[in-house]
């Protein structure tokens, strides 16, 4: 019987099939979603397609098999039943395997085996995303709690130190453009927690050797977190950040910044400093410190290389660029450096998924940082420009211990009192600028 050209373009080849080592025919709809025949999947292991597949059609298995044209070797091209590659490990468990070829058990149920570990790794990788990114929603919405309220008093309330018409404008747009950045995120943020509530949730429980339950809990039954609802939810958070900046810059250059932090209740990264130290608000923190916790009979290498690269980064912005905590040295980085490294590091999680939001949050946290890191630098030289007409003091601004303990140290702690971060890349800042006036007018 001839068969009607079929819709799609389908693009047929062989595969070995793992554990069995069979090779087994495949076909490649336009998506490049790879479907098996089932004929010759019940020929692998002597199954009898005549019985079994009027018993499969009635499985939820079946909700995805689709009938697609077939080449075959000695009948032609027909039109068969076919089966994801993904749904496989599923198909396993829908026959009785005592009608499995002997020769064949032993491979199916290594392949099960092995199938069923990576599909519990998986989804514990899954509830372990889902529980962080929740996390993060509650954390944020908590701090934004009363956004609404305080920003527009915190806005009128400057009214009276920016008594220029034209400034308090100027200040009215910014404030708007905030507005309207924080008024999306909490709307996506809502959205994604209503999103999550409407997940089944299953009860679960733990059994001890004598078949006592000793913990019961209840799981999300597809924890599922969409990549893009991730990356948007990041992105609105830099977004805050950056405006977050821009408003500082602001109020520093009209001699309010010192009020800000008392009144306005504006935290686009409230615990930066906490953050980086290890605090409660970091996303996958407690995996990271599980992955290089050498006491683990279990602890996979390449997984311990990944944590204590995220690690590593960590601690390299804590300490303003240094690994030894000391941001004036000459060898610490700039800001540059190490975000190339996280963008790339960014891309690369992704693919492999470990540590995806960990890295995302350090991406995502480097306006401050280069603010705090310009600003070192601006101050600089503010302190060049005063200290020119005399003296004494210029002399001690030239040696490097005056200019870190006396200058720079003290100018990062009035600016920075609460945040160690954003204290120790100002020093960065400060003492590029520093050598760069003075070692090079030396040379």
């Amino acid at each position: 019987m001839e068969v009607e050209e079929h819709p799609e373009q389908i693009r047929q080849t062989t595969i070995t099939l793992s554990y069995f080592e069979y090779k087994i025919p495949v076909l490649y709809i336009s998506d490049e979603t790879a479907y098996i025949p089932v004929i010759e999947l019940c020929k692998m292991l002597g199954l009898r397609t005549e019985t079994h597949i009027p018993r499969w059609r009635r499985l939820f298995l079946w909700e995805n098999a689709r009938k697609l044209p077939y080449q075959t070797s000695k009948r032609g091209k027909r039109m068969v039943w076919c089966l994801p590659g993904g749904a496989l490990l599923f198909w396993f468990c829908c026959f009785d395997w005592s009608l499995v070829l002997p020769e064949r058990r032993a491979q199916l149920e290594k392949a099960t085996n092995e199938g069923t570990n990576v599909l519990n790794q998986t989804y514990w990788n899954m509830q372990g995303r889902y529980k962080a990114f929740r996390r993060e929603l509650f954390t944020f919405l908590t701090v934004y709690s009363n956004i609404e309220t305080t920003l527009p008093q915190f806005s009128a309330s400057l009214h009276v130190y920016l008594d220029d018409f034209d400034v308090c404008i100027e200040w009215e747009v910014i404030i708007s453009q905030g507005r309207g950045l924080i008024d999306t995120a909490l709307k996506h943020a809502r959205g994604q927690l209503q999103d999550q509530a409407t997940i089944p949730v299953i009860d679960t429980m733990s059994i001890n050797a004598s078949g006592e339950v000793t913990e019961g809990f209840a799981l999300p039954l597809l924890p599922i977190v969409q990549e893009e609802d991730i990356t948007q939810f990041f992105e609105n958070l830099g977004k805050m950040a950056e405006w977050h900046h821009q408003m500082t810059n602001f109020l520093a250059a009209h001699e309010s910044s010192g009020i800000m932090s008392e009144k306005s209740g504006i935290q686009p990264r409230r615990n930066l400093s906490s953050w980086m130290e290890g605090g409660e608000d970091s996303m996958e923190r407690e995996d990271v410190e599980d992955y290089t916790n050498l006491q683990r009979d279990d602890l996979d290498p390449e997984l311990f290389a990944a944590a204590l690269a995220a690690q590593h980064i960590r601690k390299l912005i804590s300490y303003g660029g240094s690994e030894y905590g000391r941001a004036s040295d000459e060898e610490a980085l700039q800001p540059e450096q190490i975000e190339a490294f996280v963008v790339r590091a960014v891309e690369n999680a992704k693919k492999t998924k470990r540590f995806e939001q960990e890295w995302r949050q350090l991406q995502y946290i480097f306006p401050q940082i280069k603010g705090a890191w310009e600003r070192g630098q601006k101050l600089f030289q503010e302190d060049l420009v005063r200290v020119t007409n005399n003296q004494e003091e210029m002399e001690y601004l030239s040696m490097i211990d005056f200019a870190v303990d006396c200058y720079a140290y003290v100018t990062a702690r009035n600016t920075y009192p609460d945040n160690g971060v954003l204290h120790a890349w100002l020093i960065n800042g400060y003492m590029l600028a520093w050598r760069s006036h003075f070692l090079s007018e030396n040379q």
